[in-house]
């Protein structure tokens, strides 16, 4: 799910997406419009500060075979096989602050300024792996990406990774990420020991973590994380539903 910045809530689905303005829904598939694949996996609007359109998009959709740009009136399909995008599979977008779309895809992570294509990957990078399952920036810019084998930090010229061999994580597997009204990076997905829930929380120095609330007697594989502006953090689970952490007290 996004929300595009007039309020419009956008839903990708296995079979194209859908867009409520509040009143009407609109759908669009590869039978009605460009989009290059109807299994959607990951939409990114165009941020505030930088859209000038006064209707529908600019926006983003990832899908299972390539990504589709659309700014309300035509659309632009890019894939492994006609551009630099580093797998077809698209498993997460973000947008930077010059209007940058990174990719987050099976075969590595992908940044497209409007004209040039330059990818990532284990065997040209200091990223950890080349399973991008989601992709956020933090307020100085750096790229943050959740792997299936630990957490890579891309401040345009050098790498970071935080995993199991280096930090006080139980955990490797970063299926979501998210940035909170703090700053801080929240990160979620599964405990080695199997589909059991894992969760922390990157303050800037160190890590905290979560991962209690997720395991034991509920095993809560965390699958989404969003920040609302009062400070909750919302987790979407795989088999517990929606946790929310409303964080110590007197610290929202």
């Amino acid at each position: 799910m996004a929300v595009d910045n007039e309020g419009r809530i956008w839903l990708g689905t296995e079979n194209g997406v859908s867009v409520m303005d509040g009143e009407t829904w609109h759908s669009y598939t590869t039978a009605n419009s460009g989009l290059v694949d109807d299994h959607v996996l990951c939409i990114a609007p165009l941020p505030s500060a930088l859209d000038t359109h006064p209707g529908i998009g600019p926006l983003w959709f990832g899908t299972e075979h390539g990504a589709s740009y659309f700014d309300g009136q035509a659309w632009a399909n890019y894939t492994a096989d006609n551009s630099g995008l580093a797998g077809s599979r698209v498993l997460s977008i973000a947008i930077d602050a010059q209007g940058r779309a990174w990719f987050g895809t099976w075969g590595g992570l992908s940044v497209f300024d409007g004209q040039t294509w330059t990818s990532y990957t284990a065997g040209n990078s200091g990223l950890v792996f080349d399973t991008v399952s989601s992709v956020v920036i933090d307020r100085d810019g750096r790229i943050w990406c959740g792997t299936l084998d630990g957490i890579s930090v891309f401040d345009g010229s050098g790498w970071r990774t935080y995993g199991l061999m280096n930090m006080a994580l139980r955990f490797n597997t970063a299926t979501t990420l998210a940035v909170d009204h703090r700053g801080q990076i929240w990160v979620g997905g599964d405990l080695p020991t199997g589909p059991v829930g894992a969760a922390a929380m990157f303050d800037g120095e160190e890590w905290h973590d979560y991962s209690q609330y997720f395991s034991g007697s509920r095993q809560a594989p965390v699958r989404a994380i969003i920040a609302d502006p009062e400070g909750r953090i919302w987790f979407g689970t795989l088999l517990e539903g929606v946790i929310v952490y409303e964080g110590p007290e007197g610290q929202q």
